[in-house]
This record gives C-alpha cells, sequence and structure tokens, in this order.
C-alpha cells in the first residue's frame, strides 16, 4: 500500500475542485445544488452550472421540472433531476449512486492509481461500497454503519458522514490499499424529460408510434412510414439524431408547423419531444 498523501499536495488533486471540509449542514430543506451544468433552453428556463446553490420554488404537475431561482435572484425551470438538496451525497462528485460492481470496474478502467468511486449497490439498497484502482486492479470495500449511525471501511476510524469519511480516506490510506485521489467521471448527463415545463396538447406517447420503413435522411435525421397505433392511422415520422446540435431548429419548426393550418399543406398530427430520440409526427402523403 501507498503512504499516507502529503498534506501539501492536496491542493494540486481534486479536492481544489471539491471542498470537502465544508461540511455544515444546511437547515434549509428548499436549499437545492446543480448536479450537472444546465443551459436553458428557453426563456423560461434558468441556466445552471454544477455545484451551484439554488432555492426550490415548486415543481410542475408531472414533476420531470422544477422552478427555482439562483443566489443572484434570477428564476427559471430547471430539470428536476440536475438538481439535488443540498446536504444529499448526490451533490459530490465521486458518489455515483446505485450501480453495479462490475460498471464500477468499467469507470475505473483508466488505469489511473488512486482513482475512485463511491456507490450503492443495486441488489442491497443503501448499502455502499468503494471501489479504487491501484496497479491494474479495482479493490471494493464495504462501507458499514454501526449503531450510533458513524460510517466506517476499518473499525478504528468512523466519521459522521460519508463526506468526512472520503475526506481522511483522501489524505490516510487507513487499511485501504491507497488513498482517495481521482474520482471517476460520472457517467453522462441523465435524460431531460420534455422540452419544456409546460404541458403539450400536441404531445404524442411514444409508445402509440410503431415505425416501418425508412422513407430518407438528411444531416440531422430520418423520416419513417409509421403507424399512429391509437387511430391505426399511417403516419410520416421525422426524427432528430440525438448527437446532433440542432434541436433548437427542430423544436421551432415543429412549433411553426402547430401553427399552420391549409389543405394543401403536410398538416402536423403531434410531436415527441419528452426524451430522444425527438419525433415530429405528420399526415402521410
Amino acid at each position: 500500500p501507498l503512504p499516507d498523501a502529503p498534506l501539501d499536495n492536496l491542493g494540486q488533486r481534486w479536492m481544489s475542485k471539491e471542498n470537502l471540509l465544508n461540511m455544515a449542514a444546511e437547515e434549509d430543506p428548499s436549499l437545492f445544488v446543480a448536479l450537472y451544468d444546465f443551459q436553458a433552453g428557453g426563456d423560461n428556463q434558468l441556466s445552471i452550472s454544477k455545484g451551484e446553490m439554488v432555492t426550490m420554488i415548486a415543481y410542475n404537475n408531472s414533476g420531470e421540472w422544477c422552478e427555482v431561482k439562483n443566489r443572484a435572484g434570477q428564476g427559471g425551470w430547471v430539470p428536476s433531476n440536475y438538481i439535488g438538496p443540498v446536504n444529499s451525497v448526490d451533490k459530490f462528485s465521486w458518489y455515483h449512486g446505485p450501480i453495479s460492481r462490475n460498471a464500477s470496474e468499467y469507470l475505473l478502467s483508466s488505469g489511473i492509481n488512486g482513482s475512485f468511486l463511491v456507490r450503492e449497490s443495486e441488489s442491497s439498497p443503501g448499502q455502499r461500497s468503494i471501489s479504487v484502482r491501484y496497479e491494474g486492479r479495482v479493490y471494493h470495500y464495504r462501507i458499514s454503519e454501526d449503531s450510533d449511525g458513524k460510517v466506517f471501511v476499518t473499525q478504528e476510524h468512523r466519521f459522521n458522514t460519508l463526506g468526512e469519511l472520503v475526506h481522511h480516506h483522501s489524505i490516510h490510506a487507513d487499511g485501504l490499499v491507497t488513498t482517495l485521489l481521482y474520482p471517476a467521471p460520472k457517467r453522462q448527463k441523465p435524460t431531460v424529460f420534455g422540452v419544456s415545463p409546460e404541458p403539450d396538447k400536441w404531445e404524442i406517447e411514444r409508445t402509440e408510434i410503431a415505425m416501418k420503413h425508412r422513407l430518407g435522411g438528411g444531416q440531422y435525421g430520418d423520416v419513417y412510414e409509421a403507424i399512429w397505433k391509437r387511430y391505426n392511422k399511417t403516419v410520416a415520422v421525422k426524427t432528430l439524431k440525438e448527437d446532433t446540435m440542432a434541436l433548437k431548429d427542430f423544436l421551432e419548426e415543429a412549433a411553426i408547423m402547430k401553427e399552420m393550418k391549409h389543405p394543401n399543406l403536410v398538416q402536423l398530427l403531434g410531436v415527441c419531444t419528452r426524451e430522444p430520440p425527438f419525433y415530429i409526427v405528420t399526415e402521410f402523403m
């Protein structure tokens, strides 16, 4: 095992980005923290940066969006799965929530000694472990909790919070194969359900659309012949590729089509915008 990390190196590592010494619990239940960056896509939305504190105001009817206010007093809507209570462990870059042992080893496949994460067992909710990479191998350590609610990996060193435990083992190995040096990057951002907090009368459940034949395609997506199962109706579906940056234009096209009604124009029947890939559903010509 490696010796304890020298104190004078701490500022050069991940702790310079994430102050684990700031452990004061917040009493305000409406105070939340941004877990990911979010770029506003509409006038009533609010851009937030990971780690930014916001005050919760309300949720929309689906619970998938919430209205918040930042420290500067600016308000707007953000996806509810992009923020978490300020006292939640989700705010820490090293906490990955419920993932499997195999998934943790994949996330630690960079080969960097001291890279680590904390995870919750998928099969035993509430049971957490530290996974840390050292010399080509990933080691897993169960985090136990005593009757007083203190958490520990080794019996000799017990802590009030998970954050304090990780902070300690980032300085002292104390039973681990090495000190905890570099948090493994989290998986991709969660899905944003819907493109707006407001309900849309044009929204169609994706399960109602059964794709058939591809009719053509372009730079930003493909067009398919499909069946709208509810009405047993043949329709055309225009899709947007997930890796394109044309979402704004795609949604503007859908918005324009919602306003257009003319016998000589292809009529919009609905949209699927609650999660990618996005669809524009029109009559089939």
